[in-house]
């Protein structure tokens, strides 16, 4: 944390107030736990009607759930994410408009072929793998086929649909479903947030918190200009990579009032492969990604990240000069998660009000709260329905 950050933590009266804020802390994380695995049967439910859905159209294709409730990061209203992973298939031919069937070539040996076109799964005169998974899912009784919908980013195709209630006493579910990309990125960010999480135990209650926090205020949502999950994700390694934290409501509070108070995103970037903090304007300060996240696979090739230093430092302009925050993908160093988040300076209004908010009672009355709404009034229901 810079000077700012950790004076206003230090004028705090830190023993009692952060004692009473860890215990109203881990009284939501409790109750989240409880809500999180009453969602494991739906879950399983539509896992398994995916599942059915996609083998009659390739039946060798693997799923497997990725996204927030891979990682253990997700709200009970949270997206559940699917990737399915079709054999002997190049998506990126078909992400660039290539009428090629996407098909490893077969062996021809003495005029024989060794691989037969009909014995695998995809077919190229169906079209595109999205267009065939589409209209298959929207012939289902159990899909609402008003919300299907196919968007790509670069060579991933996600398909996004909502799910119908089995009874009046469910609710809809939104899905989303990837087709895997032939670089396994799915895979690799997936580890490397596995990673992150082993590496700094405190990033996942403050990344549920802080989830919690901007979905009740409509923040994390990029298509309105909100943060993603997954920028929020990294802001919070970030500031974990710099200080360390004695207890998660410190962390809260830290968190709030760097970001809150003393970051300004039209001077830095965030990139927790080199280490936090980035200069827009001096490339020549970036460092290095570090030598052990590379030996790990954890980011991109070194090579990858030099790219943009040198771009920047050629035209002298500034790193995503036009876009509101930049928070770096480990995975992609040109790739900017934090793009869309064009309500930014709204966003660190409200975490520096939160920071207030939190300390503005009496240090015994310290309590989540005073910043959570429906999500606290949750856990009440919570433990009423166990009691």
């Amino acid at each position: 944390l810079d000077a700012g950050s950790r004076a206003d933590l230090k004028a705090l009266p830190a023993e009692e107030g952060f004692a009473c804020l860890e215990v109203s802390i881990q009284e939501y994380l409790d109750s989240l736990e409880i809500r999180i695995r009453r969602e494991d049967p739906h879950h399983h439910r539509i896992q398994h009607l995916v599942k059915d859905a996609v083998t009659r159209l390739w039946p060798h294709c693997l799923l497997e759930v990725t996204g927030s409730w891979a990682a253990g990061l997700a709200l009970p209203q949270s997206t559940l994410d699917l990737l399915v992973s079709l054999p002997l298939l190049d998506l990126r031919r078909h992400s660039e408009g290539n009428t090629e069937n996407g098909l490893l070539t077969p062996i021809h040996e003495d005029g024989i072929e060794e691989a037969e076109t009909e014995q695998l799964d995809f077919r190229p005169d169906a079209g595109p793998p999205s267009e065939q998974l589409s209209a298959q899912l929207a012939q289902e009784s159990w899909v609402d086929p008003e919300t299907l919908r196919v968007s790509s980013v670069g060579t991933i195709t996600v398909l996004s649909f909502t799910t119908l209630p089995e009874d009046v006493a469910d609710r809809p579910r939104k899905v989303e479903i990837q087709l895997e990309d032939s670089n396994r990125t799915a895979y690799r960010t997936e580890t490397m947030i596995a990673t992150f999480l082993s590496t700094f135990p405190q990033a996942k209650p403050l990344t549920l918190i802080l989830k919690q926090w901007l979905a009740e205020r409509n923040y994390g949502t990029p298509q309105s200009g909100g943060l993603c999950s997954y920028a929020l994700f990294l802001m919070v390694v970030g500031i974990l990579q710099q200080q360390q934290f004695d207890t998660i409501a410190a962390a809260l509070l830290g968190f709030l009032s760097c970001f809150g108070k003393h970051f300004d995103p039209r001077e830095h970037g965030l990139s927790t492969a080199r280490g936090p903090w980035l200069q827009r304007r001096s490339p020549q300060s970036w460092p290095p990604p570090r030598p052990e996240y590379l030996e790990q696979g954890l980011c991109a090739t070194l090579s990858e990240f030099s790219f943009l230093s040198r771009k920047v430092a050629v035209t002298g302009q500034e790193a995503h000069r036009f876009d509101p925050l930049w928070v770096e993908d480990p995975q992609n160093p040109a790739n900017n998660v934090g793009r869309n988040c064009f309500r930014v300076r709204q966003i660190q209004r409200s975490f520096a009000q939160a920071a207030d908010a939190l300390t503005a009672a009496s240090a015994t009355a310290w309590s989540l709260s005073s910043i959570l709404g429906s999500g606290h009034d949750a856990l009440k229901e919570t433990y009423r329905e166990d009691e």
